[in-house]
């Protein structure tokens, strides 16, 4: 009886070892395993006419000739990535789109406020350098309020750029028809 208990006992541990010699060590046997992740984030940016938390290009602004309130919208634009960049903004006056009719009429004022914006003349661009991106790589997203004044009435007698504003160019004595106005934003690096 002796034998066979020991036969049954070596039966058990040669059992018992085997379960534990198959067990293998993940990773092609090392002890630990590490995910590394990994991301690129490239650079962006967006700019555009603000239409709550998004930037859309193209927004038409109706009763431009109010007597009791200027059109204005917000422009801004978003980014992570280093400057230098100049957003500027090229203004044309009221041009009459009704067919076969002439007229013009002059923009008064155009005010620039808030988000850092500034409204300053480039002469060689024609156009008004209103944001000045900096050259940190970090993120940025600005808005600012543009606030366009037509010349209503003849006592508007200068326009934005300081020029004279003839009576037929004022809303008060211009020719009926249906006028628009364009303001167009660009980004260059100079």
């Amino acid at each position: 009886m002796n034998k066979k208990l020991v036969a049954i006992a070596l039966v058990l541990i040669i059992a018992a070892g085997g379960l534990f010699a198959a067990i293998t060590l993940p990773g092609n046997g090392n002890t630990s395993v590490t995910a590394i992740l990994k991301a690129t984030l490239g650079s962006y940016f967006y700019h555009g006419i603000v239409e709550g938390s998004d930037f859309i290009g193209t927004k038409d602004i109706p009763n431009a000739f109010s007597a009791t309130t200027s059109p204005s919208f917000q422009y801004g634009y978003e980014t992570n990535a280093a400057g230098l960049y100049y957003i500027r903004m090229a203004v044309s006056d009221f041009d009459n789109v009704t067919e076969d009719a002439v007229g013009t009429v002059k923009i008064k004022n155009i005010t620039v406020s808030g988000g850092g914006a500034t409204k300053t003349w480039d002469a060689t661009s024609s156009s008004y350098t209103i944001f000045t991106v900096p050259t940190t790589n970090t993120y940025t997203r600005t808005t600012t309020t543009i606030t366009v004044e037509p010349a209503l009435s003849i006592t508007d007698t200068t326009d934005h750029r300081g020029n004279a504003v003839a009576e037929t160019e004022t809303a008060a004595q211009a020719a009926p028809g249906e006028y628009e106005a364009t303001i167009s934003f660009s980004v260059s690096a100079s």
